[in-house]
């Protein structure tokens, strides 16, 4: 079902999203993905540009088009929750892992017990490996 293949591909943006019904107001987001509004097609909007598509984005199709508008990206490729006090991480494929905050922040690893200062780290993960940090 093509529904059910952008919203996987959506998964792996490496941002965080949000999930509207058709109707909602999503002015306040630099960037949004519609799921078949017009029955075969999907469509990636942001304020300046419209892009249709019959058939599923990829998720670096969405990623080159959030980050040309503006949206920052937390790791690419991988599966990321991000509010202001935690940050999780997923892997898709073993191997390093770069995540990629907005500010400078320190990081403590729940499970990985460490801290981490900077905006950018490097980490090796295996395949499917999840994270979570706390903000400092």
């Amino acid at each position: 079902d093509m529904s059910f293949g952008q919203l996987r591909e959506l998964g792996f943006i490496g941002a965080p999203y949000d999930l509207y019904a058709s109707g909602d107001d999503v002015k306040k987001y630099k960037a949004a993905l519609y799921i078949l509004p017009d029955g075969d097609e999907n469509v990636l909007r942001s304020e300046s540009v419209e892009i249709r598509k019959k058939g599923v984005f990829s998720h670096g199709e969405i990623t080159a088009f959030i980050k040309s508008a503006g949206a920052h990206i937390y790791s690419e490729g991988n599966i990321v929750y991000a509010n202001s006090r935690f940050v999780a991480i997923t892997a898709r494929e073993e191997g390093r892992v770069t995540l990629e905050t907005p500010r400078e922040v320190t990081l403590s690893a729940f499970y990985g017990k460490g801290l981490f200062q900077g905006k950018k780290f490097d980490f090796y993960f295996r395949e499917n490996h999840t994270e979570l940090f706390e903000i400092l």
